[in-house]
């Protein structure tokens, strides 16, 4: 299964925590929504976007959204479902 999400949002959490990290200040609970546990088991507030399984109903939105272009989605075994959903590279 192939999963989906939007660089844009994931770009924009990454900057808005480096941000306060660079300015040397907490970063606000609105912008942490979860807690990752790393190595050790240490506990690391992060910001987790919720993938979504592309489908063949949903897969133009991942061109659209231009974080991936047409050639680099439509190849393998996904080439029969962009050109169902009028994709082509």
């Amino acid at each position: 299964m192939a999963a989906y999400e939007p660089v844009s949002a994931e770009a924009q959490a990454a900057a808005a925590v480096a941000l306060y990290l660079r300015a040397g200040r907490p970063v606000p609970r609105g912008l942490i929504n979860a807690t990752t546990t790393g190595v050790g088991s240490s506990h690391a507030p992060s910001v987790l976007l919720t993938p979504e399984a592309v489908t063949a109903r949903n897969i133009a939105a991942t061109v659209a959204g231009g974080d991936v272009s047409a050639d680099q989605l439509c190849s393998g075994s996904l080439a029969a479902i962009c050109r169902k959903a009028g994709i082509t590279p």
